[in-house]
């Protein structure tokens, strides 16, 4: 099966998941870009009020053609409860009608990620074939490799 994952990373524990999936699948890797700037205690602020306010932002073009993929996985940190404004705009932007498949991972502080994946699928029309959740401190700390590999098992099946 052909895999992109496709992420943005505020911080880089999104990032840091998505590499890790990466190896283990032997997939294609994309980060989504923007113009914001979100460094820093404003740019926390300014993310999470965007995320609560279902705000899309621009983004960067993807050099991917997510047509020629079998599943497309879409990597998001969880602001205020709900999806990262950058992916929102990817999912309305580039994920309706273009791909056969869908699989999510978030990353959090706390909690949100059910709300975030169906969020996802709400936008996409498209049902999630395997999610996974990651609290910020297990990827921080390595403590998050079960969990990748149960998620991986659910996708090759």
């Amino acid at each position: 099966m052909r895999t992109l994952i496709i992420y943005f990373s505020r911080t880089g524990t999104t990032k840091k998941v998505a590499e890790m999936l990466k190896i283990k699948l032997n997939a294609d890797i994309e980060e989504i870009t923007e113009p914001t700037d979100r460094r820093g205690v404003l740019g926390y602020l300014k993310s999470g009020k965007e995320a609560m306010q279902k705000i899309m932002p621009e983004i960067g073009e993807i050099k991917s053609d997510l047509k020629a993929y079998d599943l497309v996985i879409i990597g998001t940190p969880v602001w205020g409860w709900n999806i990262s404004s950058p992916i929102r705009s990817f999912v309305v932007k580039y994920i309706l009608g273009s791909t056969p498949q869908i699989a999510v991972f978030c990353t959090q502080g706390g909690s949100g990620s059910d709300k975030a994946v169906a969020e996802i699928e709400s936008l996409s029309g498209k049902k999630s074939v395997a999610n996974l959740a990651l609290n910020t401190k297990e990827v921080m700390e390595d403590k998050f490799s079960g969990k990748v590999e149960e998620f991986v098992n659910k996708l090759i099946i």
